[in-house]
């Protein structure tokens, strides 16, 4: 193999780690606006909660909110997916 070879696949090694690594500000993000959710609910049923909640409480725009989650329930499922349902649900 030429030199030029093995500094491609060399950063191509990079990137893959570098990729799987999670960024603190997704984290810092995804826990901000789990930990919204759970202060709404504690505040009022589920079903009464909207996405505009959410990303007021936890500080995040929009779009942020939805390039995580589909919808407050996706974000419920993943982060407090432990329980069958969503409180306050009945269905």
């Amino acid at each position: 193999m030429d030199k030029a070879t093995n500094i491609v696949r060399e950063c191509e090694r990079t990137m893959m780690v570098k990729s799987k690594k999670v960024d603190r500000r997704t984290n810092r993000t995804r826990r901000s606006l789990s930990t919204a959710l759970v202060d709404l609910v504690k505040e009022k049923r589920f079903d009464d909660i909207t996405v505009q909640n959410v990303i007021d409480r936890a500080d995040v725009g929009r779009s942020t909110f939805y390039s995580h989650f589909r919808d407050k329930d996706d974000l419920f499922q993943k982060k407090l997916g432990g329980i069958s349902q969503p409180p306050g649900r009945t269905d």
